[in-house]
């Protein structure tokens, strides 16, 4: 019976003094092989066969031809894969056609890895991927992964990482304002209950932060008291302590005109006189004071270790928070720049609702 998955390559013809000595070229021990497979069933073929080619030709198949009979397994397995023939005749005739070429354990496995593991990956993420992910998914993948000859822990990650992936994705997705609420929660709920997992630490962090940022704004802020002295009818509603405050300064380097640092000793003009001392001016974040921060229905108030500092409301016409601070941007003067470990949204989204006025 003609293979599907191999076809018959024609000899390589003998040279006339191959002909003359009676011997014939290496290559066609290997071509007999592929058009062996070409023809017969693969579990019909037996290994007498193969050490007649070897005998025939004088060479030892395993040693001569080991990527070919590695290409020949891979070629089958691959076909397997993309026919979707994942049945027991099909994993008795890989299991014949390992036996019969010899291939080693850690042949065999690498063979897998490089072939079956990517298509494995592919069909996890379509299965994930789909609208409604079901137990017979997790039972049809384990299978897949038994058919396939994957590592079993492998698998199991393989399918976790997946499944995390989607979840992350389907988070950010939800959370893209920054913002949950509990119809966000129910869809969270039901994707968590069908893929069978939970959210990693960090992604259950962040969803603590989005309901806290939708919690601060659906309800009035709340009053904390200070240790420092406020001015009439001031209310301080947020601080942060053992922030730095830092500025933009300008600085100046000297710099030397007309002067090549890769020039050779030849190349130097020594009769030149001094070299043009020129001045050179590139801004720096400089650190002001250090100290606390308060949040008041007024102003930002800075209690520092030098001094205080006030920036009123009215001055200000927007912040920009960053991953550890925030950029304060005054109407006049210079923008503060505050450094803090601690909270640095909840503190510029508490000023904008203090603008809001939702007091």
């Amino acid at each position: 019976m003609m293979s599907v998955v191999f076809k018959e390559h024609p000899l390589i013809v003998q040279s006339w003094m191959q002909r003359l000595l009676k011997q014939y070229p290496q290559e066609n021990a290997i071509l007999e092989v592929n058009n062996l497979l070409a023809h017969k069933e693969i579990t019909a073929i037996t290994k007498t066969e193969l050490e007649h080619i070897e005998h025939k030709y004088g060479l030892s198949l395993h040693k001569t031809f080991p990527l070919n009979l590695e290409e020949f397994y891979g070629v089958t397995l691959n076909y397997y894969i993309k026919s979707g023939s994942f049945s027991t005749k099909e994993r008795s005739i890989l299991t014949h056609l390992r036996s019969l070429l010899e291939l080693s354990t850690d042949q065999v496995k690498f063979l897998h890895q490089s072939i079956a593991e990517p298509f494995y990956k592919e069909q996890v993420k379509k299965r994930v991927d789909s609208i409604t992910f079901k137990r017979e998914d997790n039972t049809y993948l384990k299978n897949l992964a038994q058919y396939l000859e994957i590592n079993l822990v492998a698998a199991e990650d393989i399918l976790a990482e997946s499944k995390q992936s989607k979840l992350s994705e389907r988070i950010r997705a939800l959370g893209a304002d920054a913002r949950w609420d509990q119809d966000k929660d129910d869809l969270l709920e039901q994707l968590l209950s069908q893929l069978e997992i939970r959210p990693t630490p960090e992604y259950a962090k962040l969803l603590r932060k989005y309901k806290s940022y939708t919690s601060l704004e659906n309800k009035p802020l709340t009053q904390i008291s200070v240790a420092i002295p406020l001015q009439k009818d001031e209310k301080c509603y947020y601080q942060l302590t053992n922030v730095e405050w830092l500025e933009e300064r300008m600085s100046t380097r000297g710099d030397y005109h007309d002067f090549r640092h890769n020039q050779t000793f030849q190349e130097l003009n020594l009769s030149k006189g001094f070299a043009d001392l020129i001045k050179v001016n590139f801004p720096i974040l400089k650190i002001i004071d250090r100290g606390n921060i308060y949040l008041t229905n007024k102003r930002i108030l800075f209690d520092g270790s030098i001094k205080q500092s006030t920036v009123r409301h009215d001055s200000i016409y927007g912040i920009d928070p960053y991953t550890n601070g925030f950029l304060v941007k005054k109407v006049t003067g210079k923008f503060p720049i505050i450094i803090t470990k601690e909270s640095a949204d909840i503190f510029v989204l508490t000023w904008h609702l203090i603008k809001k006025g939702n007091l």
